[in-house]
């Protein structure tokens, strides 16, 4: 878990302001593998930035990980 920061350019602070609002969100990580063998796994991992509104935002992600 942490903290997620970005900037809405389409809503300024003041209407002299044009760099953009600054928000902070939450952001949950959670990651889990299974190894094949003792150098290959694979790997599967879910991103959730959690906002006030109603636009949170899921990234699944996946693939084959090689240990050196």
């Amino acid at each position: 878990m942490g903290t997620y920061a970005a900037v809405d350019t389409r809503k300024p602070n003041t209407k002299e302001d044009t760099g953009g609002y600054l928000f902070f969100s939450g952001i949950m990580t959670m990651s889990a593998s299974y190894r094949i063998t003792p150098r290959v796994a694979l790997r599967a991992n879910w991103n959730r930035t959690i906002t006030n509104y109603n636009r949170d935002t899921d990234v699944m992600t996946g693939g084959l990980a090689y240990r050196f």
